[in-house]
C-alpha cells in the first residue's frame, strides 16, 4: 500500500474526554507510522492544550491546530491564520452585548475576562468538571480587559450563548466560520469561531501542499461537528461509533467507540496495520 495520510482528532476520537488514550489506539498509530502511513493531528485545540504525553508517546508528522488556524510539517509552521483586530472586536462586542461567555485561543494560551472565566468554571462544574480537571485538559487562561484588542488569536469559543446558533449564523456568518463546540455535550449553545475559509478542511489542504502528498490518499478520523468539513474534503471519512449524527451521515466507515478500540480495528479495516 502507497503511503497514506491520517488526519486525526483528538477529543473523542484519539483521547477519551477523560483525557486517556486507549492502548489500543497508541498500538495501531504506532504499527500504522512503522508501516509508512504519516500521522497528522487534526483538532480544534491550539498548540499549548495538545497533551504533551501525546506527543512524546505518538511519532506524528504534523499537527493541524486551533481548527484548521495553524499548520506544522515536520516540527516547522507552514501556515498560521488569525482573526483580525477588527473582526475580533466586533466578534467579542458582540458577544459581551449578549453577555455570552466567551475565551480567544492563541498559540500559547487562553486569554478571557474574569466574568467569563467564572461563568464558564460554573457551567462545567454542572457536567462534573473541576476547576483542575479544566486546567489540565485546556491549559492556562490568562485575563486580560482588553482581550478584543488582541493580534494573536487563532478562534475564538464561546459558550452558553442565549442566541440560537441559526440567529449567530445569520449576523456574523458571512464574515466567519461558525461551528458547534467540539468538546463534551454541550447542546447548541457554545461554539468555535475562525476567520471564514479557516477550518480543518482547509488545514488539511495546506499540509498536503506543502509536503507534496495527494487528497486522494487522505483518510480523516473524526467524532464531531467540527469534523465535517474536515470529512467533506477527503475520499475516506472514518466516524467514531459515538460521533454525531451529522458526521455518521458522511461517513465512508463507522467504526466503534474510541472506548471499544474504534481506532484500531478502523485502521485494521483499511489495512493501514
Amino acid at each position: 500500500m502507497n503511503t497514506k495520510y491520517l488526519f486525526l482528532d483528538i477529543d473523542g476520537t484519539l483521547v477519551g474526554f477523560d483525557g486517556v488514550m486507549p492502548s489500543s489506539a497508541s498500538e495501531a498509530l504506532k504499527k500504522a507510522h512503522e508501516n509508512g502511513h504519516k500521522l497528522v493531528i487534526c483538532t480544534g485545540r491550539q498548540l499549548s492544550q495538545v497533551y504533551p504525553w501525546l506527543l512524546k508517546e505518538i511519532p506524528f508528522d504534523g499537527l493541524i491546530l486551533s481548527g484548521g488556524a495553524m499548520v506544522i510539517n515536520d516540527g516547522k509552521v507552514a501556515a498560521h491564520h488569525f482573526i483580525s483586530q477588527s473582526s475580533l472586536k466586533k466578534l467579542t462586542d458582540y458577544f459581551e452585548n449578549s453577555n455570552t461567555a466567551y475565551y480567544l485561543q492563541t498559540q500559547s494560551f487562553l486569554v478571557s475576562k474574569k466574568w467569563c472565566v467564572d461563568r464558564t468554571l460554573s457551567l462545567f462544574n454542572k457536567l462534573g468538571y473541576t476547576k483542575e480537571d479544566l486546567l489540565t485538559l485546556f491549559g492556562e487562561t490568562v485575563i486580560d480587559d482588553n482581550a478584543g484588542g488582541r493580534s494573536d488569536v487563532e478562534k475564538l469559543i464561546y459558550y452558553d450563548s442565549g442566541v440560537d446558533f441559526s440567529e449567530l449564523q445569520k449576523n456574523i456568518g458571512d464574515e466567519f466560520y461558525i461551528v458547534g463546540y467540539s468538546f463534551g455535550n454541550l447542546g447548541n449553545t457554545s461554539g468555535e469561531i475562525a476567520a471564514r475559509g479557516v477550518n480543518k478542511a482547509s488545514g488539511i489542504k495546506e499540509y498536503l501542499d506543502c509536503c507534496g502528498g495527494d487528497i486522494n490518499d487522505a483518510f480523516a478520523f473524526g467524532d464531531a461537528e467540527n469534523d465535517v468539513e474536515m470529512f467533506k474534503s477527503v475520499n475516506t471519512g472514518i466516524a467514531m461509533g459515538n460521533a454525531c449524527d451529522e458526521l455518521k451521515h458522511l461517513a465512508s466507515y463507522i467504526t466503534a467507540d474510541i472506548t471499544d478500540d474504534g481506532l484500531y480495528k478502523a485502521f485494521a479495516h483499511f489495512g493501514l496495520i
